[in-house]
């Protein structure tokens, strides 16, 4: 069960957007740096300012290995890219001070961080991060990469539920026939047990010759009347009565199947006599 945990906490780590590629744009008093992401990024992102760097956290956000980046710009110089638990770390350092303002694309595929000097943006914007949609800004994704990464992520997790539900099934195998050993299984109790109060009783019967004979039978609340010997058939059968086991209810129950038992009698003798007359004509 510990390895399922682990399995299953693996699959929610796996489902979290990854950064796959990152592009810087300099231009005249502003740097964009755009990240796209194997999936729609639906994470939180924070900031902490230092003297001369920002710190942001993407939440939800992977990446596979730390990335630093240069960037030729008079006011930011370098970005640092650092996977942490549970999100990406990303790290700008300049020599003066800038604001950043981060917009998502209009599919949640991309995510713009623009840098600007602080000295051409209003004070107030100097102490927040701006987050909004950009429909302006797109980018272009590798839909196809990210459908097939996608398509692998969900593949992952039905595995991980097919190796549960497998499991799960031995589970209740194995404690099945555990609780089965000691009388009872896991989906019957142990007092439901078969009613043995019911048998079968033989109530009258007569022979029709040295092979066949007709029985009289109880079972339960029921009278059956059987033909026995080379050929088993029921013949007749009828509510139970208490004077039905007596031999003169016996014999009437005869006399209403005379008819089928005279000619069982007769095609029984035609069987013999014809197996008779082969066997001569073949010795």
């Amino acid at each position: 069960m510990k390895v399922l945990l682990y399995l299953i906490l693996l699959s929610i780590h796996l489902i979290a957007s990854e950064i796959v590629s990152h592009r810087v744009y300099e231009k005249d008093g502003r740097v964009d740096i755009m990240l796209t992401f194997d999936s729609e990024y639906e994470g939180k992102i924070s900031q902490k300012k230092d003297k001369n760097s920002i710190i942001l956290i993407l939440s939800d956000a992977t990446i596979g290995s730390n990335l630093t980046k240069s960037i030729r710009s008079p006011f930011i110089q370098k970005m640092q890219l650092v996977p942490i638990t549970n999100g990406t770390l990303i790290k700008l350092e300049g020599d003066e001070k800038f604001i950043v303002q981060a917009s998502k694309t209009v599919d949640n595929f991309g995510l713009r961080l623009r840098i600007t000097p602080t000295l051409i943006q209003n004070d107030s914007l100097d102490e927040k991060l701006i987050v909004n949609e950009d429909e302006d800004f797109k980018i272009q994704t590798k839909k196809e990469e990210n459908i097939a990464n996608a398509y692998l992520k969900v593949l992952f997790v039905l595995a991980l539920m097919v190796a549960f539900l497998y499991l799960l099934k031995r589970w209740l195998e194995n404690r099945g026939g555990t609780l089965s050993k000691n009388g009872s299984s896991w989906l019957f109790d142990k007092k439901e047990k078969i009613d043995s109060t019911s048998k079968i009783k033989i109530l009258n019967q007569k022979a029709l010759d040295h092979k066949n004979r007709v029985v009289l039978i109880s079972f339960e609340d029921k009278r059956y009347l059987l033909l026995l010997g080379e050929t088993n058939l029921l013949l007749d059968d009828f509510q139970g009565d208490s004077k039905s086991n007596q031999q003169s209810a016996f014999n009437q129950i005869l006399d209403q199947n005379e008819a089928i038992l005279e000619e069982f009698i007769q095609n029984n003798k035609l069987n013999n006599y014809k197996n008779m007359a082969s066997k001569d004509i073949l010795s």
